[in-house]
């Protein structure tokens, strides 16, 4: 297929995807897209590939490959990146945080990560308690990651929330309080708490 002009590029998921990695070799050879292979090795894990496409040009602030990295977990990935050079992005922290992967949200914060807001809401989205209460002593707005909490019916976070200086508990999104999310998902216990609380 590549001998009648089928573009290299298109054939690197599936290759990852098989576990055919000689053949993403092959493909960058042929003239794949450096960048993409260097993101979908991000995404799949695999250093080697990573490593060969940024010795065949990839750019390692090429926006997914980091992203990828620290959403599946792959923390060596994500070192590597920040080694080469890798622009931080707003959301990466939130994604690593969503997937809760303790170890690259503190990596990215030793590297200057400083958008809490977003990794409390990455954190409350995933149910992942110890990155939110990671990110409120850095100083998070808990109003971020209240309604994903309510969303989930995360008991013990949403009252760990409510324990927050500046939390608004009658905060509206979209007409909707706290509250009445709560009684819209039909998280019974989450309601009593907001209610204790002062919820309308």
């Amino acid at each position: 297929l590549l001998e009648k002009g089928a573009d290299p590029t298109s054939g690197v998921w599936g290759a990852f995807s098989s576990g055919h990695l000689v053949m993403v070799g092959v493909l960058l050879e042929k003239g794949a897209a450096p960048n993409n292979v260097l993101a979908i090795g991000a995404y799949h894990g695999n250093m080697d590939a990573v490593k060969l496409s940024l010795e065949k040009g990839a750019d390692p602030k090429f926006y997914h490959a980091i992203n990828w990295a620290a959403s599946m977990g792959h923390k060596d990935i994500v070192q590597l990146l920040l080694e080469k050079g890798a622009t931080y992005y707003d959301d990466v922290l939130m994604m690593a945080a969503q997937g809760g992967h303790m170890d690259i949200v503190q990596l990215l914060l030793e590297n200057g990560a400083t958008d809490y807001g977003e990794g409390l809401y990455g954190a409350a989205l995933g149910g992942h308690m110890d990155i939110v209460q990671l990110m409120l002593e850095k100083g998070a707005d808990p109003n971020k990651g209240l309604n994903d909490t309510i969303r989930i019916g995360h008991t013990e976070m949403l009252k760990l929330l409510l324990a927050q200086p500046g939390i608004d508990v009658n905060r509206t999104d979209n007409g909707r309080t706290p509250l009445d999310m709560a009684e819209q998902f039909g998280h019974t216990e989450c309601a009593e708490i907001l209610r204790a609380a002062g919820g309308k």
